[in-house]
């Protein structure tokens, strides 16, 4: 892997749980926390619609490539420019060189 490609400083965030409503009960809204600021490469995939909750959405598709990191999970999130795009995959490159990130972004 090049890290030398790697431009774009993005956020990484990991889920916090929700906070207790007025009865007590879990929160409705997923709250994410900053772990940490690392540089990426981006590599632009598909774009396509999908329907969520009766509605017709755009769904962007793309990839990071970073360095690796033990604690990255499918459950966190990437920041970049003001856009939030939700992790669905991790793969590792090599052994420990490098991780690969698949991300969507809702639009």
């Amino acid at each position: 892997m090049n890290f030398g490609k790697c431009d774009r400083l993005v956020t990484l965030q990991a889920p916090q749980p929700a906070p207790a409503d007025q009865f007590g009960g879990a929160g409705q809204e997923q709250l994410f926390s900053d772990v940490a600021q690392v540089w990426a490469e981006q590599k632009p995939g598909t774009g396509s619609e999908a329907l969520q909750a009766d509605q017709l959405t755009a769904v962007q598709q793309s990839t990071w490539q970073l360095r690796y990191r033990a604690d990255v999970v499918p459950t966190w999130q990437l920041v970049y420019n003001g856009a939030t795009y939700a992790i669905t995959g991790v793969q590792e490159i090599g052994r420990k060189a490098g991780l690969i990130l698949t991300t969507y972004r809702r639009g």
